[in-house]
């Protein structure tokens, strides 16, 4: 992400003194300019090796300003760093590249910053940022819509009848999706997918199966022409993702697929590489999943809300595609053992069970179909089951279930390890969505500019 500095000075700089006694006193051009090059290289040393920092420009007059915009427009987002009262209106020109700011100062010294706020806040997508910490945060939530931008989400099988009875009734469409996200989502044929499935080479399967032998616990249903029929559906996506360059995929779940498995084996292992996979074509969820996945850098898992018991607060999340690195992408895979399909629905195919520990805490998320608004919860998992519905069922217990049954946005909810409830609601102002949270029957809207969020072209 191309991050631009741009130091306000103005004609009368202010610096607080490094024991915060009160403003430095005799400021000239000379130490303006020491000072610049002091806080562009502690910006290097605190900003995130995936930020590009480049050149900062410095402001002292209107005219200055102009040949920032200038400088400005191919960047993908603005630190402006204000050491002035004054010279806050030249800095809507700025906002007219639709390119986020964030305001800053000195470390946790908000009064400059928070000056030029008043004026900008209603005018465009602005934040203040406290300290170092809070702009390293606010950096990676921006991060993560920069890295959205223009890739693409392979949609398999919408051509199936079933796509079209289910899944297009719940789904956002395509264009919304682009507007908010700056996502494409490209649809990929049954047919085109059976055939590079068909394509792959018996001999590339076998290896691929060999290792999953030896990944697994043990095998219970699953034959061997099983296992290669799922390595060839697991290369066979492998290639198209790379060929589009895709960051997550999501596929119909139906008995329409044959010759094809189900993919829930194949979706649990691109979990673990860092690839979205959402089941039953619901991209409403995978979207949820994407940015779960991208704000904790860990996998997630998906399923339906079976149960809700308000008298103990647990919740029932049940579906078969759970991923195996939970922890974390760099974590160490838990082995597994390999199933059939629960209650035999899709003969030949394939899921996978171990148990998941108890006592850890969780993040449930949901998205509304129209992109405008998420909720979220924090839980504990108390147990899982083996088969009570899907193949993996998290038990999970929240602060009050009657209060997430009446504020969730659907039943399908994403689920990863750890409390990310109130990075969620940072990542939200970022999308300009509204963030509904549970646990402290709390609702937070996130200021919006626009009804819907403007995607740098």
């Amino acid at each position: 992400m191309k991050v631009k500095p741009i130091f306000v000075f103005g004609s009368y700089s202010r610096f607080v003194k490094p024991d915060y006694s009160g403003f430095e006193r005799d400021v000239d051009r000379n130490f303006v300019m020491n000072k610049a090059t002091e806080i562009h290289q502690q910006l290097q040393r605190q900003l995130d090796v995936d930020t590009e920092l480049q050149d900062p420009d410095s402001i002292f007059t209107e005219e200055d300003m102009d040949k920032a915009l200038e400088a400005a427009k191919n960047s993908d987002l603005l630190l402006v760093c204000k050491f002035c009262l004054g010279l806050t209106k030249p800095l809507e020109k700025l906002l007219s590249l639709q390119i986020p700011m964030i305001l800053f100062g000195e470390n946790r010294v908000p009064y400059l910053p928070l000056d030029a706020y008043e004026y900008l806040y209603d005018k465009g997508k602005v934040q203040v940022a406290l300290d170092y910490e809070d702009l390293r945060n606010k950096l990676k939530l921006h991060s993560i819509r920069n890295k959205l931008y223009n890739t693409e989400i392979l949609a398999f099988a919408t051509d199936l009848s079933e796509y079209e009875k289910f899944a297009v009734l719940r789904n956002p469409e395509p264009e919304l999706i682009r507007e908010r996200f700056g996502i494409h989502i490209h649809q990929i044929k049954h047919a085109e997918l059976v055939a590079e499935w068909s394509q792959i080479s018996e001999d590339e399967a076998t290896d691929l199966v060999n290792c999953w032998k030896l990944e697994a616990i043990k095998i219970v249903e699953p034959t061997e022409e099983d296992l290669r029929n799922e390595a060839k559906l697991y290369l066979a996506i492998k290639k198209l993702i790379k060929e589009h360059s895709a960051i997550a995929v999501t596929m119909v779940c139906s008995a329409q697929l044959s010759p094809l498995p189900a993919e829930c084996f194949t979706f649990a292992k691109l979990r673990d590489e860092d690839v979205s996979a959402g089941c039953e074509a619901d991209l409403t969820s995978l979207l949820m999943m994407l940015l779960l996945q991208k704000l904790s850098n860990k996998p997630a898992f998906m399923g339906n809300v079976l149960v809700a018991n308000p008298e103990d607060n647990i919740l029932a999340i049940s579906h078969c595609v759970m991923p195996f690195k939970m922890h974390g992408f760099d974590s160490n895979p838990r082995r597994y053992e390999l199933r059939n399909y629960h209650g035999y629905k899709f003969p030949g195919s394939i899921t996978a069970y171990y148990p998941v520990e108890k006592g850890q805490v969780v993040t449930l998320a949901r998205m509304d179909r129209n992109l405008n608004v998420i909720h979220a919860a924090k839980g504990t998992i108390v147990s899982c089951e083996e088969g009570f519905s899907c193949r993996t069922t998290l038990k999970v217990q929240i602060s009050d279930v009657r209060e997430f049954i009446s504020k969730t946005l659907g039943n399908h909810q994403v689920l990863v390890f750890g409390d990310y409830v109130e990075k969620l609601g940072e990542l939200c102002q970022i999308f300009e969505m509204r963030f509904v949270k549970s646990n402290d029957n709390g609702t937070t809207r996130s200021k919006s500019m626009r009804a819907r969020a403007v995607v740098k072209n």
